[in-house]
């Protein structure tokens, strides 16, 4: 895990596990709760007013929807000054990871259905 990143954060109730993701403006991580597994999702700086009014748009949309290809968020808030998803853990190869290891693995078709 990044400590950096998480030094000064405390997601109440949220055991932060491992980095599992990231992106320019967010870090995801494995987390505990209650027993369960969760991914959490959490802006990386606080006071970037533009970044979190995109993070809690994203955050807004998702809830709203229930379809088996999204993923489901079970509690959105702000700690420090970030906000962050709690959200379904899903398990498995990223698509980034998939591509690395090989590069010819998606065929025309397949790239179409997971586009």
């Amino acid at each position: 895990m990044d400590h950096a990143l998480t030094a000064d954060v405390v997601v109440p109730g949220v055991e932060l596990v491992e980095e599992i993701g990231s992106g320019a403006a967010t870090v995801v991580y494995k987390a505990r709760r209650e027993g369960r597994e969760y991914a959490v999702k959490l802006l990386r700086q606080a006071g970037d007013a533009r970044e979190a009014a995109a993070f809690r748009r994203e955050a807004t949309l998702l809830a709203c929807l229930d379809h088996p290809g999204l993923i489901r968020i079970h509690e959105v808030g702000d700690v420090a000054g970030r906000p962050y998803l709690i959200m379904e853990l899903v398990e498995g190869r990223t698509l980034t990871r998939l591509l690395r290891d090989h590069p010819d693995a998606l065929e025309e078709t397949r790239a179409a259905r997971v586009g």
